[in-house]
């Protein structure tokens, strides 16, 4: 049972900074892929599974880590969007 509360710590963790990462990546780099953090992510998700010795739930870990990056890096990118909206809508009314 210990292993279980410990692979979902550790889940839980590397989730949040997946998300942290890939929102910050995609805030600073705009013209980043969100596809491509998603993917680097879920590879990163299953090596970091390997490296702790939990290869049972592997396939969580990318499941984690993927849905992370993609609603971290999918966030940041409709929030540029919104503010370039705003921007141009300044402008073009003053």
């Amino acid at each position: 049972m210990e292993t279980v509360v410990d692979t979902g710590n550790h889940f839980m963790v590397i989730g949040s900074f997946v998300f942290l990462l890939t929102g910050a990546s995609v805030y600073f780099y705009p013209k980043l892929s969100v596809l491509l953090m998603v993917f680097l992510s879920m590879m990163f998700g299953f090596i970091y599974s390997f490296s702790i010795e939990a290869v049972n739930t592997a396939l969580a870990a990318v499941l984690i880590n993927g849905v992370s990056a993609a609603i971290g890096g999918t966030g940041v990118k409709l929030l540029n969007q919104r503010m370039r909206l705003k921007k141009t809508t300044d402008e073009s009314a003053g």
